[in-house]
């Protein structure tokens, strides 16, 4: 069993904050990230991925320059402790496919592009 990373861990511990512990509505602003690093007793960095790991899974809304809610439309019953660490094999799927695509568009991009798109480049 490979070890999981810290933000997987930490958004275990946030989605267990609102599943069991109840102390989250659905639709809830959750607290600051400064406020809530110092909670789990982690940086921020980390809050901030598993913030995202937790918003990939519809778990959680971020809005920016609002805050950050639990998703009003969150079907947290699919959303077990366990499946969490799964979404790592999807961001390398991920990673695959922007390999794939990439080095075609950024060619495309460079035949099309104008003299002084090129400039701005450099």
């Amino acid at each position: 069993m490979s070890e999981r990373r810290l933000s997987e861990q930490v958004a275990d511990d946030i989605l267990e904050m609102i599943t069991i512990k109840k102390r989250f509505e659905l639709g809830e602003k959750v607290p600051n990230e400064l406020d809530l690093a110092a909670e789990l007793g982690v940086s921020r960095m980390t809050l901030r991925e598993a913030i995202r790991i937790l918003a990939a899974h519809g778990v959680l809304v971020i809005r920016r320059g609002i805050g950050t809610f639990v998703a009003e439309d969150a079907n947290l019953d699919e959303h077990g402790l366990d499946t969490l660490g799964e979404i790592r094999a999807n961001l390398k799927d991920l990673m695959e496919m922007r390999l794939i695509f990439e080095p075609e568009a950024a060619y495309y991009a460079a035949m099309r592009a104008t003299e002084k798109e090129i400039d701005k480049i450099k």
